[in-house]
């Protein structure tokens, strides 16, 4: 690793007030923060802490640290599953999001007010000369920010306004920064995230199959076993239950109308046939219209008017309005416990978990003294609870720092979709929409975290031919791409419309699991971009209809382990 250094210069706060950087505690505006430096696998450890040194209660908005880094090409990296990954330049803010509708910019990144203003890396940013990033998001979320015109980086803790007593210190999440090859300090950097943060990254990666592209909310029970048989005769190991099966959004345990028997006696019989059954909730979503909003209306998260926070606006899906559910509220925490300890004696024991950017999203929570990321956290606690630490948890929509830990699988992409792009539809965020590209750019680019935070989930695998899906090259392309990113298969298809083919494509992809192993991407910011494993590497061209080379590989250079 290059030997040149990138320090913190100075520590600043929301209002532009500041003081030089230096070990010990330093004063700016109503804090006294507190600093401590060590090295740290090739690069620099920043220890802090905020506080209070008034006589009245002081609301924390948020403290940065600037750092001594002027680099133009940059990683921007949004904060949950769906958002923004892409190489840019410092300059390339795309000012049309400031006029985005407000929850969508609140969906997509953590500072929804800075959207627009500046490149911002979520949680981490990598640029061409390094890394600066959080460490952990147990106390807050995190976002480095880059000036447009100076270049100037910030890592920014996001304290939402907590409010904090007289004399009162809160420890921040640290901060690693390190200069050098861009690749290897991103690995490095996942490396030490994942070991400070408790990663869960030896689960098995069982195959197996969803219904949400091939059936949508319509599916039946009958169409989840004749996927059943399908795995069964071919080895697949998991067969998921997407939307649909519940009476509304929020209500998991109340059957559709097509459910009337109710998704536990399907569960038995997946068991009864030896595969593993999953079930798709967004636990932390509750419908606009449901019994449990009418039953519990203090479970749903407020704004400061006293009005429910809208997390998602789906009315083709679920006819309006989902409403965030307050995390930090005890009587919606025990919702949750009791919930997912009745799926699992119901047969489940791997969930898919969506949307679970709505316990982060700002509001008036019961806890003032919670952080958004400290919200998400209790509600992801909850449910690993109830499950217990046997059952699989995937996240998906998810603020990727406050779920390490505790998911074993995360998608790292937008919807993959039967297609390969779509013009843009929503204003500078153009990476989010579904569609393979998207997918497949967040998979590569995202290839350092797998197995160092989670299993990657590249969204699922669509190989059916014909009128309407996508094209025998962009199916090849799929495959080569989700085998060199970790190789988490889960089928979406109507696999009675497989042909032999198909199965063999399968069968191939699922062989390979012996080479599923943590990832590195050589250079970030080449033109095709290689993922490196100790067994494969993958050569990825997304411009154009795409290109994708998946070969054997030299083993991959040696990432430095680090102790937890």
């Amino acid at each position: 690793m290059s030997e040149t250094r990138r320090d913190p210069v100075s520590v600043v706060d929301g209002s532009g007030e500041g003081a030089d950087f230096r070990e010990g505690t330093v004063k700016v505006g109503d804090l006294e923060v507190v600093l401590s430096v060590t090295g740290l696998a090739g690069g620099t450890e920043v220890h802090w802490a905020v506080r209070n040194a008034r006589r009245h209660i002081v609301h924390l908005d948020r403290i940065g640290l600037s750092i001594a880094a002027a680099s133009d090409r940059l990683l921007e990296h949004g904060w949950q599953s769906w958002s923004v990954v892409r190489r840019c330049t410092r300059g390339d803010t795309r000012p049309e999001r400031g006029g985005v509708d407000g929850w969508r910019n609140a969906m997509l990144i953590a500072d929804p007010g800075s959207a627009g203003r500046f490149v911002a890396g979520d949680q981490f940013l990598v640029d061409e000369a390094g890394v600066t990033g959080f460490l952990s998001a147990f106390s807050h979320f995190g976002t480095v920010t880059v000036a447009p015109s100076l270049g100037e980086t910030t890592a920014w803790a996001l304290l939402d306004g907590v409010p904090l007593s007289p004399g009162e210190e809160r420890q921040l999440d640290p901060v690693w920064i390190a200069a050098g090859d861009p690749g290897e300090c991103y690995s490095r950097f996942a490396e030490l995230w994942g070991a400070r943060s408790g990663a869960r990254t030896g689960a098995p990666a069982r195959p197996g199959w969803c219904s949400w592209y091939r059936y949508l909310n319509s599916v039946t029970p009958d169409d989840v076993g004749r996927a059943a048989q399908q795995c069964v005769r071919h080895g697949l190991e998991v067969v998921q239950i997407d939307d649909g099966h519940q009476a509304a959004i929020g209500e998991w345990r109340s059957p559709s109308p097509m459910w009337s028997a109710g998704a536990p006696s399907v569960a038995r019989e997946l068991v009864e046939s030896g595969l593993t059954a999953g079930l798709w909730t967004a636990p932390f979503l509750m419908g606009h219209d449901t019994a449990l909003l009418a039953d519990h209306p203090s479970w749903v998260l407020c704004d400061e008017r006293g009005d429910p926070v809208g997390a998602m606006h789906h009315p083709g899906l679920w006819g309006g309005w989902a409403y965030a559910l307050d995390t930090t509220h005890p009587a919606v925490l025990d919702h949750f416990r009791s919930t997912f300890h009745g799926l699992v004696e119901d047969g489940f024991s791997y969930h898919k978990l969506d949307f679970l950017y709505a316990a982060a999203l700002a509001g008036r929570h019961h806890a003032r003294s919670a952080t958004r990321a400290e919200a998400l956290r209790l509600g992801l606690d909850a449910i690993r609870e109830a499950v217990g630490e046997d059952s699989f948890m995937l996240g998906c929509g998810c603020p990727l720092g406050p779920a390490v830990g505790v998911v074993d699988a995360m998608r790292v992409s937008t919807d993959v979709g039967r297609w390969w792009t779509e013009p843009p539809t929503v204003g500078g965020y153009p990476e989010t929409q579904s569609g393979l590209r998207n997918s497949v750019r967040a998979s590569v680019l995202r290839a350092p975290l797998h197995r160092r935070l989670w299993i990657n989930d590249p969204d699922c695998v669509l190989l059916q031919p014909g009128p309407g899906e996508l094209s025998e090259h962009h199916r090849q392309l799929m495959l080569d791409v989700v085998a060199g990113t970790g190789g988490y298969t889960v089928l979406s298809d109507d696999l009675d419309r497989y042909t032999e083919e198909e199965w063999t494509s399968v069968e191939r992809l699922v062989s390979a699991r012996h080479l599923d192993t943590t990832l590195d991407l050589v250079d970030p910011f080449a033109a095709a971009p290689v993922v490196r494993s100790a067994g494969r590497q993958l050569e990825v061209d997304w411009r154009g209809e795409g290109r994708a080379v998946l070969s054997h590989s030299r083993p991959a250079r040696t990432v430095v382990e680090v102790a937890s």
